[in-house]
């Protein structure tokens, strides 16, 4: 099954059934989720669950590795699809971001396309680039990932010398700098201009969304 990554979808009333126990982080919190419901949304889980693997036989997931605040984040958005509000206030970017690398590690696109989106529109509010948030997007990524190709169109067309702050920069990973020159250099070549609040809020982010082939979406 693939896991929906537009809105126009929701899971079924008997995917509310059975039920599977994740346990997370070093202290193994405990959650308990409906297996249809996860499944849905994640394709990780739609495999771990399966009979044919230690996690679908016992019923329990393991993940010591993933943060405790951020799976309270997504169990909250399973259930609502929303993002918490205190999310869209204040320091936002961290929280947002390490919510897109927890939905790009468990294959859950529509998640990493709301945390994208509200990446950009937190960037609209706040009108502050998620800069210091470049070395672990990086580090978690892989290549043309989403979300660091959406980072360097952002501090490419709304940056300036006054958004680039020296102890980010001295920190900034080598193949950001690299994919920042190539951006940089595009525009050059296209005479692009650096881009305002108005622009941003009605930008289409669907270029940089994850999806499955031949689906695309429209700005909210």
């Amino acid at each position: 099954m693939a896991q929906p990554s537009t809105p126009d979808k929701w899971p079924s009333t008997d995917m509310f059934g059975d039920t599977i126990k994740v346990e997370i982080g070093i202290q193994e919190k405990s959650f308990t989720l409906h297996r249809g419901v996860v499944g849905y949304y994640s394709g990780y889980f739609e495999a771990a669950m399966k009979h044919t693997f230690k996690e679908g036989q016992e019923g329990v997931i393991k993940l010591p590795t993933e943060n405790v605040v951020v799976f309270e984040h997504f169990v909250r958005w399973l259930y609502t699809r929303k993002l918490p509000e205190s999310l869209v206030m204040g320091e936002a970017f961290p929280w947002l971001c390490d919510l897109w690398l927890f939905a790009d590690r468990r294959q859950c696109p529509l998640l990493a396309n709301q945390a994208l989106d509200a990446v950009r529109d937190e960037t609209v509010r706040a009108w502050q680039l998620p800069t210091s948030q470049l070395p672990s997007v990086y580090e978690n990524t892989a290549e043309g990932a989403g979300l660091r190709r959406f980072f360097i169109f952002l501090i490419s067309h709304i940056g300036g010398s006054g958004n680039l702050e020296e102890d980010f920069r001295l920190n900034w990973p080598g193949e950001a700098l690299w994919d920042l020159a190539k951006c940089l250099w595009k525009l050059k070549e296209d005479k692009a201009s650096i881009m305002s609040k108005a622009d941003l809020a009605n930008l289409s982010t669907c270029a940089y969304h994850t999806h499955e082939t031949g689906v695309d979406c429209l700005k909210k």
